[in-house]
C-alpha cells in the first residue's frame, strides 16, 4: 500500500466528527485519510461481524451494505477479515461511501491482507484512527476502535458473531450511546450466530430485510440520500465491448447455462469474495440470476 496522506484533526476542529463527542472519552485527536467532507454530512450505519465468516455471512454483509448505500447511508466497519471486508467492498462496488476505523496507525494496515482494500477506501471513502502513524496492532486497541465505530453511527448491524466476539462489544457500546442495535438471526446449530441470538434476546432488532434497519433509524438524519440506479436494461448491449464488462468482470464468465461460482472463480482468477459482491450487484440490477448451490446464469432478454 502506498503511504496515505494523513491529516490530524483535533477535538476542537470544525471537521472533527461530532458523533464522537457522545463518548465519555472522545479522542483528543484523530487521524484521517480520504474524503473528510462526508463524515459529518452523511448518515452512517455500521456493519460488523465475524472474521471467520461463513459464505452466507459474507453474502448477507454484501447485501446489507449495498442496500444501505442505495438508501443514502454510508457504511462503517473495522477493516477486519470476513464481514467487515465484505461490507467495505460492497459499499465501494455500489459507488457509496464507506468509512474504515482502524486499530493501528493509518500507515500500518491490519490485517495486511487488506492493504489494497485500505488503499481503495482512502481513495473513495475514509480511513480513521485515533492511533498515530506507526502504531502497530495491540489486543487492547480493538475495543478502543470498536467504541469509535459505535459512536460514529446511527445504528450497528451485527451479521455473524460467536458467543464471545468483539462485535458484541461494539453492539453493547452502541446501545449505551443510544444507538440502534440490529442482529441477523441464523441456525441454532451454528456457533457464528450465538452472539446474534443473544443480542436479539437482549432486545436488539431482528433483521430480515433492509427496511427492518432503515425504518428504525432516526428519520431526520436521512437527508442528502444518494440517488443510485437500482436496475439497468436487461436488453442492454451485452457484447464484449459493453461498458458493463469493465465494471463487472465476472459477467464475462456467466452465460445462459448455470455455472457454479467456484468454477467461475477458478477460470477467471477472481476471488470468491469479489465474485460474491459482483454477483449480488448484478442480480440486483436484473442482469443475472443466482440459483441454489451458488450457481449463476444470465437472465433471458425480454
Amino acid at each position: 500500500m502506498q503511504t496515505p496522506t494523513i491529516l490530524t484533526v483535533s477535538r476542537d476542529a470544525p471537521n472533527y466528527p461530532q458523533q464522537l463527542l457522545d463518548l465519555y472519552d472522545p479522542p483528543a485527536r484523530i487521524y484521517i485519510s480520504g474524503d473528510t467532507a462526508l463524515i459529518n454530512r452523511q448518515p452512517l450505519v455500521a456493519i460488523v461481524g465475524a472474521r471467520a465468516a461463513s459464505r452466507q455471512g459474507v453474502l448477507d454483509a454484501t447485501f446489507l451494505a449495498q442496500g444501505l448505500v442505495q438508501r443514502g447511508f454510508g457504511v462503517v466497519s473495522g477493516l477486519a477479515l470476513g464481514v467487515d471486508g465484505a461490507a467495505h467492498r460492497s459499499a465501494l462496488a455500489a459507488n457509496g461511501f464507506t468509512l474504515a476505523v482502524g486499530a493501528t496507525g493509518l500507515d500500518v494496515v491490519y490485517p495486511p491482507q487488506h492493504a489494497q482494500l485500505a488503499e481503495k477506501i482512502a481513495l473513495k471513502g475514509l480511513l480513521l484512527s485515533e492511533f498515530p502513524p506507526g502504531t502497530a496492532p495491540k489486543a487492547f486497541h480493538f475495543p478502543r476502535r470498536n467504541r469509535l465505530i459505535a459512536a460514529l453511527c446511527l445504528g450497528v448491524v451485527v451479521v455473524e458473531a460467536a458467543a464471545k466476539s468483539g462485535s458484541l462489544i461494539t453492539a453493547h457500546l452502541a446501545a449505551e450511546l443510544g444507538r440502534e442495535v440490529f442482529a441477523l438471526p441464523g441456525s441454532i446449530h451454528s456457533t457464528l450466530t450465538r452472539g446474534c441470538h443473544r443480542l436479539i434476546q437482549a432486545g436488539a432488532k431482528l433483521v430480515t430485510c433492509i427496511d427492518d434497519i432503515v425504518n428504525d433509524l432516526p428519520p431526520n438524519r436521512l437527508q442528502n440520500s444518494l440517488q443510485i440506479p437500482r436496475e439497468i436494461e436487461i436488453g442492454a448491449d451485452l457484447s464484449a465491448k459493453s461498458p458493463i464488462f469493465s465494471e463487472f468482470p465476472l459477467l464475462r464468465w456467466v452465460n445462459y447455462h448455470p455455472s457454479s461460482i467456484d468454477e467461475i472463480c477458478l477460470l477467471s482468477g477472481i476471488s470468491i469474495q469479489e465474485a460474491l459482491v459482483q454477483a449480488l450487484l448484478l442480480e440486483a440490477k436484473g442482469v443475472i440470476e443466482r440459483l441454489p448451490g451458488e450457481r449463476l446464469r444470465l437472465l433471458q432478454k425480454q
